[in-house]
């Protein structure tokens, strides 16, 4: 199969919804979780930016520090200058810590859900916390569970972008409430049987037979699978 290049689609604003212009995807920023995962260089982390950069409040976790003021207004390295520069207006932030806590995470959802309703929160390669337990996660971080649970309810409104290289570490409650979820080339079978349970079709191993960056798009209600090329 030959492979072809990257084919560029533009991704436009639409009311309160997000549509890609090459499919009937559709998202809305803050009511649903949206789930982005696959290995580097699958695709996964520019369709993920596709869509970050169109929302209008947005809090970033950006453990990577990949973000620059090209796709956002401010750059914080303490829970001090996201509330600052939330009373100061800005509506694009990047959270950019110092360490990979589970303090500082929790911190972040805790401040969106005081100061940052009605917008998106995005979390980084959440697998590397490996929180795979739901009752440890009530327990010791309430507020990103809160936003698991109710952040589509009128109360918050507070949406969630996740990206993962794996999906092995994913917290459970995101793969069950996902709405949307986009699924690039995997390279671990446990990964892959992983997800394939959560969707329940064996799309993600036909990945393998497709050009670099097709992504398999599943939707939760209504329910929908399919492979999609790239955006």
């Amino acid at each position: 199969m030959q492979l072809r290049k990257r084919r560029v689609v533009r991704v436009s604003a639409k009311g309160n919804r997000i549509v890609a212009s090459n499919s009937a995807i559709q998202i809305r920023p803050t009511k649903d979780i949206i789930l982005f995962t696959g290995t580097q260089e699958s695709g996964k982390s520019y369709a993920a930016k596709e869509y970050i950069k169109k929302l209008k409040r947005v809090i970033i976790w950006d453990y990577n520090w990949e973000y620059t003021k090209r796709e956002v207004t401010l750059i914080c390295h303490s829970i001090k200058e996201v509330v600052w520069g939330i009373k100061l207006g800005h509506k694009k932030i990047a959270f950019q810590p110092q360490q990979l806590t589970e303090t500082e995470l929790e911190s972040l959802c805790r401040t969106t859900i005081e100061h940052f309703r009605c917008s998106t929160l995005v979390i980084e390669e959440i697998a590397l916390f490996q929180l795979t337990n739901t009752k440890y996660i009530a327990g010791n971080m309430p507020s990103l569970k809160a936003i698991f649970d109710t952040g589509r309810h009128e109360r918050l409104r507070i949406g969630l972008f996740i990206t993962s290289r794996r999906c092995i570490g994913i917290p459970p409650d995101i793969t069950y409430n996902a709405m949307h979820m986009f699924i690039f080339q995997q390279d671990r079978p446990n990964d892959v049987k992983y997800i394939q349970e959560q969707i329940g079709t064996d799309l993600v191993e036909k990945l393998d037979y497709f050009p670099p960056f097709y992504f398999v798009h599943y939707q939760r209600t209504p329910k929908k699978t399919e492979i999609h090329k790239p955006l």
